[in-house]
């Protein structure tokens, strides 16, 4: 590739990520703002600081996951490069339009040489696998709606069905490696989801046991705010819909609560990982330089 051409789209995907950033801090100071009076205790400090690095690492699981999709289309990348290229874009999803990140993407994987077509099926594949892997925990909606605690029982059988079904197709069809990335995909929904029941258990005055239930309720809010339009990393969307399917949970004010925490937590973790990729870049381009010297 054009050297000039590589800078510009290294530069372009600084100044996407910078802006991003600056999104992400307004998010969290905005949240902050509202959760100013109520005071947490230094335990409950501890526990959210823990569960914004969980979530940070979940990144990794995303970009070794868009490893695996680029592995079975032909092009090899590190795990380092991957999680450096992924890292550094991601944070362009809080930019409105929600398609920054994959613009960010897009020209950091051409300047490393993956091919341009190549990239965007990686795109196609990666959001046909995440809707995949979370679209199952959908059918917990109507337990949820109805409070039809009976039907609760019979959803979760489904969704292991249905996960399970998806993975024989997917292994049967396309191959390991996208069986490997939807399984990371199943593990990134897994674990984000567990973060969300943690953090309504450390911030809500409520008794809340449904671990699984929280968690798969945020995987369910996480779907719709990834394919509604527009709505940068899924912000207010997902709100809505956690709200709603918190209201058998929790009373308004604890909902309203865990809501806002676990946006806190998200957007932090996305800084760490942000944060992680930026190191990962600064190695990446110190062996460069003295390897050219």
């Amino acid at each position: 590739m054009n050297a000039g051409l590589k800078k510009l789209l290294h530069r372009a995907g600084s100044v996407m990520a910078i802006a991003g950033l600056a999104l992400v801090v307004q998010s969290i100071y905005t949240q902050q703002e509202a959760l100013h009076a109520i005071q947490f205790s230094e335990r409950q400090y501890l526990s959210i600081a823990g569960l914004v690095m969980i979530y940070g690492l979940t990144g990794g699981l995303l970009a070794m996951a868009w490893q695996k999709i680029l592995a079975h289309l032909g092009a090899r990348v590190s795990t380092s490069s991957a999680v450096r290229m992924y890292g550094l874009s991601q944070i362009g999803k809080y930019l409105p339009g929600n398609i920054f990140h994959l613009a960010g993407r897009q020209g950091l994987g051409m300047a490393a040489g993956v091919p341009s077509w190549t990239l965007i099926k990686s795109t196609v594949w990666e959001l046909g696998l995440l809707c995949m892997t979370a679209a199952p925990f959908l059918l917990l909606l109507a337990p949820a709606h109805f409070k039809l605690n009976r039907l609760q029982d019979a959803a979760v059988t489904g969704i292991a069905l249905l996960l399970m079904g998806s993975a024989w197709v997917i292994r049967r069809i396309w191959g390991a490696p996208l069986l490997h990335a939807f399984l990371m995909y199943l593990l990134f929904l897994g674990v984000s989801g567990l973060v969300f029941a943690g953090v309504a258990h450390t911030v809500s005055v409520d008794q809340v046991d449904a671990w699984g239930a929280l968690a798969s309720y945020f995987i369910i809010a996480w779907l719709l705010g990834l394919v509604v339009p527009g709505a940068p990393a899924g912000i207010g969307i997902r709100e809505l819909v956690l709200l709603g399917l918190l209201a058998s949970h929790m009373s308004t004010d604890a909902a309203l609560l865990t809501v806002a925490v676990s946006r806190i937590v998200t957007a932090g973790g996305d800084v760490l990982f942000w944060l992680g990729a930026l190191s990962l870049a600064q190695v990446h381009r110190s062996r460069s330089t003295g390897e050219a010297d």
